[in-house]
């Protein structure tokens, strides 16, 4: 088997590991860290590479399973000290003009010094029998120090997709997105509803990547609104226009089954609502009122203890799992709710 290395959006390594097996049915999960698992498949490469909600995958040349301070150095004169531990598949290789080598510590890329780089770059041009190109290479060989004290070297077999080049401001990454999608137990007899669709990540998720009855996407301005209509599928069963999602009259009570959705994180409506409690809670009494009986809601939430205020006071609402992570550098959490029959208490 190859052992394979792959990262995914920090705090939702529970929901990964559930899922990679549904993925891949032979894999074996070595190491399950925050934002990374290192697991064993057969599979074939492309149905590896093509798990939609990992950020990048790498095959897993030698794991450093404790790292002393100056974890990277370590490991970089460990492969230099000792050649043997570098056995890069020929098959992963194959049309591979040139290589270069990227440093990873606690995620954020760092600068290899010149004298090692130099070093290490006639090693392994000499290992891989190809030359180095530092701006144009089919091959990236990464170190990479992880902040729970281990480290990896790995050969990154991924490359950025084309969507996720093309993000507009403010728009979740595709990875995550399928994630939030996924979480909501997606059905093919689903009625699916976005009302914040922006840009449209949400519903393009689950139109690639799950089955659906209907698919109904929404937002306020009716610019946005035009705009996601070019972006989403073509699918009769796909709707897309511009509505307000504290009034959503066109859609009946009880219709609805799965919502996914990232509302506004600040005082966005903040010239209707004075405060952001009640912008939530008028929400979340709408989004009440068209779900059907035991129907799912996960909600990417920037505003974590106005979103729990405003949820307090929905007793039809109840919380089935909440997940702490981080969005482009930011704290946020996923909350998956479930409509239950317990009666709403009378407002004031």
């Amino acid at each position: 088997m190859t052992t394979y290395v792959s990262t995914f959006a920090s705090g939702l390594q529970e929901i990964v590991a559930q899922a990679l097996p549904r993925q891949l049915a032979d894999a074996a999960v070595r190491h399950l860290m925050d934002g990374m698992v290192i697991y064993d498949s057969d599979r074939p490469l492309p149905q590896v590479t093509g798990i939609p909600f990992f950020n990048n995958t790498f095959i897993l040349i030698h794991y450093f399973p404790s790292l002393p301070d100056g974890g990277l150095q370590f490991m970089m004169q460990a492969i230099l000290k000792k050649p043997d531990l570098v056995r890069v598949p020929r098959w992963a290789l194959k049309k591979a003009a040139a290589f270069r080598l990227m440093a990873s510590r606690a995620n954020q890329t760092v600068a290899i010094p010149r004298d090692l780089l130099e070093r290490l770059e006639r090693f392994f041009s000499h290992r891989l029998a190809m030359p180095t190109n530092r701006s144009r290479a089919d091959v990236e060989l990464w170190f990479i120090e992880r902040s729970e004290g281990c480290g990896l070297l790995g050969l990154r077999v991924t490359r950025t997709a084309p969507a996720a080049k093309h993000l507009q401001p403010g728009e979740l990454r595709p990875e995550l997105a399928h994630l939030l999608c996924l979480l909501s137990e997606p059905a093919k007899t689903d009625a699916f509803l976005d009302p914040f669709a922006g840009s449209g990540a949400l519903p393009r998720a689950r139109a690639q990547g799950f089955p659906y009855r209907q698919i109904t996407a929404l937002d306020a301005d009716p610019a946005i609104a035009d705009r996601l209509r070019q972006r989403l599928p073509k699918d009769a069963r796909i709707t897309c226009g511009s509505g307000d999602a504290l009034h959503l009259a066109h859609i009946a009570d009880g219709s609805i089954s799965k919502i996914v959705t990232d509302p506004p994180w600040g005082l966005f409506e903040a010239r209707r609502l004075s405060e952001l409690v009640d912008f939530y809670s008028a929400m979340l009494a709408e989004f009440t009122r068209v779900l059907q009986p035991d129907g799912l809601l996960v909600v990417l939430m920037g505003q974590k203890e106005r979103f729990e205020a405003a949820l307090a006071g929905h007793p039809q609402l109840a919380l089935l799992g909440k997940w702490d992570i981080l969005v482009s550098g930011k704290k946020a959490a996923i909350y998956k709710i479930q409509k239950t029959g317990a009666e709403e208490r009378p407002a004031g």
